[in-house]
C-alpha cells in the first residue's frame, strides 16, 4: 500500500493471537507433558479421555490433524464407557479440528451436539467451551455473531468464578472487537484479560495477552509501547517452553512495526524468519499477504503478484473471508500500478464484496478507494465518482471511529496507571480509610479530566471559530468589493461613456461635410463603443449577473454552451433535475471554484471533454470535476489557483480531494455542508 498507507494489514497479524489459527504447530511444556501422559497411559479409561481432551484445549493450540486424531479417540472411548462429559468435550475438539480445516458449518453442527450434552448433564464449563468454539467458528466470517458468543462466554465464566476461563473469554472478545475496528473496546477487554490472568496466576494467559497488547499498540502507532510488550514476553516464553508458531507471531509483530514505519528491508527480513518458524497454512497465508503489501509499496510487482496470489489461494482454501478481502485489495493496487485497470477493477470488486460479507468497514474503505482510482484510470468518471463518494463515506466514518478509539485507549491507559498508583498508596493505610480515599480520588480525577477536557475543547473550538470567521470575512470582503466595483463600472463609467457616444453621434450628423472631422469622430465613436464593451465584460467577470438571477446550475450551463460553441472542448454539467437553489454564499463559492478549474483545463490540460457533477445528499452538497487531459504535473500544488480553491472550500467548511497524480486526466471531488451558508 506504499503511499496509501493503511493499518488494515495489522488486523490479520492480530488475528493470529487468539483467532482461529491460534499458534498452530506450536510447542510448550504443557503440551509435551500431556503427550507423555497419554503415551504412558494406554488404558481405555476416563483418565485417558480427559488427557486427550485436555490436549485439544491446550494453549498454544496443536494442529488440526493431531486435534482430530485425539478427539476421535476420546469420542470412541467415551461412547464405549458412556462417559457423557468426555463425549461432549470430544465433540468440541472435533469441531475445532473441522474449522481449522476450513469446514465452518460442520464445526458448528458438532458444537451443537456438545451443547446438547452440556445441557443434559448441566456441565457449565463444557457450555463455556462450546460458546468459545462457536465464537472461533465465526471469527473472520461474521464478527457480529462471533462477538455475541464471546460475550455469552464471558457471562458464563463470571458465574463460574474461574479467572482463567474469564481471561480466555475476555481475550476472545478483545479479538472480535479489534477486527471490528472498535479499538477502545479491544483495549478495555485486553486489560480485563490481563488482570484476570494475573489473578488466576496463569502465566500462559498473560503471555498471550501481552502479545495482543503489543500488536494493538502497533495498530494505533505506539511502536515503543508495542516493543515493550514484545520484550516483556521473553522470560515467560522460556519458562513456558513456547516455540514454533508463537516465535513466528512475535517475529511477525516486529516486522509489522518495521513495515508501518517504512523500513521495508527489515520488515521483509523478519517476515521471512517468521515463515521459517511456521508450517501452518493460516499463518503462512497472513504473512504472505503482508510480504505482498511490502512489494507493492516498493514497486516490486512481480513478487507482489507471487505472494499475493499464494495468499489468496490459501485464504480461499481455509474459507477466510476477511483475509480474502484484504489480499484482493493488495492485488488490485498491484494491478493498477502495473497499468492493468481491468484486473485492478476485478480484484477491487471481489475485495469489496467479501468485505461487505464479513462486515469490515476498514477493508470496504480500502477497496472503494482503489476502485475509484481504477475507474478514473479508465476515464470512467461516473463509476469513479460513485466509488469516490463511498470511499469518502467510509474514510470519514473510520476517521471518527479511529479518533474516538484512540482517545478511549489513551484515557483508559492513563486511568489504569493512576489507579495502580492510588492502590499502592491506599494499601499502606487502614481499611476504613481506603473507601474514603478511593471516593475522593475518583471524584477529583473526574473533576480534573472534565475541567481539562472542557478547557482544551473550548480553546480549540475558539481558535477554530476565529480562524474560520477570519477566512469567511476575508472572502466576503473580497466578494463585496468585486460587487461594488462591478456596480461602479456599470452605473458611473457606463453612463459617462454612453453620453459621450451620444454627443459624438450628434456632432457627426451635424458636420457631414467636414470629412476630417467626421473621420476623427468615427474613430472616437469606435473607441467609445469598445470601452463600453470592455466595461460590460469586466463587470460580468467580477459579478456574473445570471448567477443572482438564474442560479449556479443555469450559469454553469450557460458557460458550457459558450465553450461548446467554440468546438474545441465539450463541457457537460450533470445534475439532478429537481436540484434546489442554495444560499448566495455557497453558489458564489462553488462558481468561483469551478471557474478556476475550467480555466486550468482550458489553459494547461489539452483536454477534449470536461464533466461537472453536482448533487445534494442529505445535509451536504457533493460534487466532482473531471477532464481527459494530460493530468497534473509534479508542481501542480505550487500555483495560486489550487490555493485559491482550497481557501474558498475552507471558508465553506468543506473538503476538496484531488485524484492520483500518476493517472491520466484530472479528477477532483468536493463536499460542502449546507450549514456553510448560514
Amino acid at each position: 500500500m506504499g503511499g496509501y498507507m493503511r493499518l488494515s494489514g495489522i488486523q490479520f497479524i492480530l488475528f493470529l493471537c487468539t483467532g482461529v489459527p491460534v499458534l498452530l504447530n506450536a510447542q510448550s511444556f504443557q503440551i509435551e507433558s500431556l503427550r507423555k501422559e497419554i503415551r504412558e497411559h494406554p488404558q481405555q479409561d476416563t483418565l485417558r479421555v480427559n488427557r486427550l481432551n485436555a490436549l485439544c484445549l491446550a494453549v498454544p493450540r496443536i494442529d488440526a490433524e493431531e486435534m482430530e486424531q485425539s478427539a476421535n479417540e476420546a469420542l470412541l472411548i467415551s461412547q464405549k464407557l458412556k462417559y457423557a462429559a468426555g463425549e461432549g468435550y470430544a465433540w468440541t475438539g472435533k469441531a475445532m479440528a473441522a474449522y481449522l480445516s476450513g469446514n465452518r458449518e460442520t464445526a458448528f453442527a458438532l458444537l451443537n451436539r456438545a451443547d446438547s450434552i452440556a445441557g443434559t448433564i448441566h456441565d457449565q464449563v463444557l457450555k463455556f467451551w462450546v460458546l468459545i468454539r462457536k465464537s472461533n467458528s465465526y471469527r473472520g466470517y461474521d464478527y457480529r455473531r462471533a462477538l455475541s458468543w464471546a460475550l455469552k462466554a464471558e457471562e458464563f465464566a463470571q458465574t463460574l468464578s474461574d479467572k482463567k476461563l474469564l481471561s480466555k473469554a475476555q481475550l476472545t472478545a478483545a479479538e472480535v472487537y479489534r477486527n471490528s475496528s472498535d479499538l477502545g473496546k479491544a483495549m478495555e477487554y485486553l486489560l480485563k484479560a490481563e488482570k484476570s490472568a494475573k489473578e488466576a496466576s496463569c502465566l500462559s494467559c498473560e503471555v498471550f495477552t501481552w502479545l495482543q497488547l503489543g500488536y494493538l499498540h502497533t495498530l494505533i502507532g505506539e511502536y515503543d509501547k508495542s516493543n515493550e510488550y514484545f520484550e516483556k514476553q521473553t522470560s515467560a516464553i522460556q519458562q513456558l517452553g513456547l516455540t514454533g508458531l508463537f516465535a513466528s507471531n512475535r517475529l511477525n509483530g516486529i516486522g509489522e512495526n518495521y513495515r508501518l514505519t517504512g523500513r521495508y528491508a527489515e520488515a521483509l527480513r523478519h517476515y521471512r524468519q517468521a515463515l521459517e518458524q511456521s508450517s501452518a497454512l493460516y499463518t503462512r497465508a497472513f504473512i504472505e499477504s503482508e510480504i505482498a503489501d511490502v512489494y507493492v509499496r516498493t514497486d516490486s510487482l512481480s513478487l507482489a503478484f507471487k505472494y499475493g496470489s499464494s495468499s489468496l489461494t490459501s485464504a480461499r482454501k481455509i474459507n477466510n473471508v476477511f483475509l480474502e478481502a484484504w489480499v484482493a485489495r493488495v492485488l488490485s493496487q498491484a494491478y493498477l500500478r502495473n497499468k492493468m485497470p481491468d484486473s485492478a477493477s476485478y480484484y477491487g470488486q471481489l475485495g469489496l464484496a467479501r468485505a461487505n460479507t464479513v462486515g469490515s468497514l476498514e477493508v470496504m474503505r480500502d477497496n472503494t478507494e482503489v476502485l475509484a482510482d481504477a475507474y478514473a484510470y479508465m476515464s470512467d468518471f461516473e463509476n469513479a465518482y460513485n466509488y469516490q463518494k463511498q470511499y469518502v463515506h467510509y474514510r470519514d466514518s473510520m476517521m471518527n471511529i479511529e479518533v474516538k478509539n484512540k482517545m478511549a485507549v489513551l484515557d483508559y491507559t492513563y486511568g489504569l496507571e493512576k489507579k495502580q498508583s492510588e492502590i499502592v498508596l491506599l494499601n499502606q493505610q487502614k481499611k476504613t480509610q481506603q473507601n474514603l480515599l478511593t471516593a475522593i480520588s475518583v471524584i477529583l480525577l473526574l473533576f480534573i479530566l472534565t475541567a481539562l477536557g472542557f478547557f482544551i475543547n473550548s480553546k480549540q473550538k475558539t481558535k477554530y471559530n476565529q480562524q474560520r470567521l477570519l477566512l469567511i470575512s476575508t472572502v466576503q470582503t473580497q466578494e463585496a468589493e468585486r460587487k461594488r466595483i462591478a456596480q461602479d463600472l456599470h452605473d458611473e463609467l457606463g453612463a459617462v461613456l454612453s453620453i459621450a457616444r451620444m454627443h459624438l453621434v450628434q456632432i457627426q450628423e451635424n458636420e457631414e461635410n467636414e470629412i476630417n472631422t467626421k473621420a476623427t469622430l468615427q474613430q472616437a465613436q469606435t473607441l467609445t463603443e469598445s470601452a463600453i464593451a470592455t466595461m460590460r465584460r469586466i463587470s460580468h467577470e467580477l459579478m456574473p449577473p445570471q448567477l443572482d438571477e438564474f442560479g449556479l446550475i443555469k450559469t454553469l450551463r450557460a458557460i458550457g454552451k459558450q465553450i461548446n460553441e467554440a468546438k474545441h472542448v465539450k463541457l457537460e454539467v450533470v445534475v439532478d433535475e429537481d436540484l434546489p437553489r442554495w444560499v448566495d454564499a455557497i453558489e458564489l463559492g462553488l462558481y468561483r471554484v469551478y471557474m478556476e478549474l475550467i480555466n486550468n483545463t482550458l489553459k494547461h490540460a489539452g483536454a477534449r471533454n470536461i464533466i461537472i457533477r453536482l448533487a445534494q445528499q442529505g445535509d451536504q452538497i457533493v460534487g466532482s470535476y473531471s477532464d481527459d487531459g494530460k493530468g497534473l504535473g509534479e508542481n501542480y500544488g505550487k500555483g495560486s489557483g489550487f490555493k485559491n480553491i482550497e481557501a474558498r472550500i475552507n471558508s465553506m467548511n468543506g473538503s476538496f480531494t484531488i485524484g492520483k497524480k500518476h493517472l491520466p486526466g484530472f479528477y477532483a471531488s468536493l463536499v460542502i455542508p449546507l450549514a456553510a451558508g448560514n
